[in-house]
């Protein structure tokens, strides 16, 4: 039974697409859509992908996606662990400085 319906559904659908083929009129520029009761879209709709779906969301915002953002964080945190005392150094070199 469902699938006589479907078959015949089929069939409904290729003789109204014959039918209106052979109703509308085509023109230089085109079927004129508003003489045959049709609109144009009236917005767009853009839908974002993302393949990552497991990706964190963080380092997405913070560093981008891109090679540079990810080469910048592979060299900060190779750095990270030795930053106090690169910094702890640099006030002590400034210190020993000062005095005369």
């Amino acid at each position: 039974m469902i699938i006589k319906a479907f078959a015949e559904l089929e069939q409904q659908i290729d003789r109204e697409v014959i039918a209106a083929f052979e109703r509308v009129k085509i023109t230089g520029s085109g079927i004129d859509l508003e003489s045959e009761g049709l609109l144009g879209p009236t917005s767009t709709w853009t839908y974002l992908v993302n393949d990552s779906f497991f990706e964190n969301p963080l380092r997405r915002t913070l560093i981008g996606s891109n090679a540079f953002g990810v080469g910048a964080a592979v060299v900060i945190l190779q750095y990270l662990p030795i930053l106090p005392f690169i910094i702890i150094g640099k006030f002590i070199r400034r210190f020993l400085k000062k005095k005369p």
